[in-house]
């Protein structure tokens, strides 16, 4: 299903949130050109979360392609979903981050969002005190800064079960255990 040409301009990149089925022969989102040529596509990756897709249309600046869906697959993932187009405002790749798929360096320092570095999507931290309910609402912890850590300066602290960590630097977070 196309959609009606549109003249493209701006950045030349093209973005869209995609979820869905991954199957890139039947379902997929992608710019096409008037005669039917599409440079790439995307589709998803097996669930229902959206994840920001960009592909690069440059080489079509000035022309009139579409956004193409095609949704030709059936069983339990037999489908995509598609939100949020974005043509000509989403920023040009960094050349030195070619090759790269996604890249968050957690740098920001505060705050409970990190910019993905490769799609400039922001994405949200999760953490248990965000929305606490005994105390009030707190960012994750960080080390603090200091230049001689060097990457680690600044380093976003994990609890050892893959989320930011809830106790004060220095603190070994340890589990409560139920009954056995």
């Amino acid at each position: 299903m196309p959609s009606e040409p549109f003249t493209l301009t701006g950045t030349g990149m093209v973005g869209a949130l995609v979820s869905g089925g991954r199957n890139d022969n039947d379902l997929y989102v992608a710019p096409t050109t008037l005669d039917g040529t599409v440079p790439h596509n995307a589709t998803g990756t097996d669930d229902e979360a959206y994840r920001r897709v960009i592909g690069d249309a440059r080489a079509h600046l000035g022309k009139q392609p579409r956004v193409t869906v095609v949704d030709e697959a059936t069983g339990g993932r037999g489908h995509i979903n598609l939100g949020d187009v974005r043509v000509g405002t989403c920023p040009t790749p960094d050349p030195s981050r070619r090759g790269l798929a996604a890249q968050w360096d957690f740098s920001e320092g505060q705050g409970t969002t990190t910019r993905e570095k490769v799609s400039q999507a922001a994405d949200p931290i999760s953490h248990v005190l965000t929305d606490a309910q005994y105390k009030p609402d707190s960012n994750p912890l960080r080390r603090p800064k200091n230049e001689a850590d060097g990457v680690l300066s600044g380093a976003l602290l994990f609890d050892g079960y893959g989320r930011p960590s809830t106790a004060a630097p220095g603190r070994r977070v340890v589990p409560l255990r139920g009954p056995r």
